[in-house]
């Protein structure tokens, strides 16, 4: 987990090598990890007619260090995207 909620995470390997992902939704305010709760929530603001304010966020960094400091620098990225994406909003 970071400070922000639950994450999905997972470790790819391809021809450039081992990654560390993160995966998580933003919708409406609130952090979602399961697709089908962004389906459902976004369904109801629509509804209500409260619209559609939601962010699908990937991040993923080389396994070139142990698993805690990939996670760590990957911690760090989604906090400055995080405040990114609010003062944004606030605008």
């Amino acid at each position: 987990t970071f400070p922000g909620g639950t994450v999905r995470e997972y470790e790819i390997t391809g021809p450039s090598g081992r990654y560390l992902v993160w995966e998580w939704f933003w919708v409406n305010g609130r952090l979602l990890t399961d697709p089908r709760s962004v389906k459902i929530q976004t369904a109801l603001h629509l509804m209500r007619g409260l619209g559609d304010e939601s962010l699908a966020w990937f991040l993923w960094t080389p396994m070139d260090v142990p698993p805690d400091a990939a996670r760590t620098r990957i911690v760090a990225a989604a906090n400055s995207l995080q405040a990114a994406a609010r003062m944004a909003r606030s605008d």
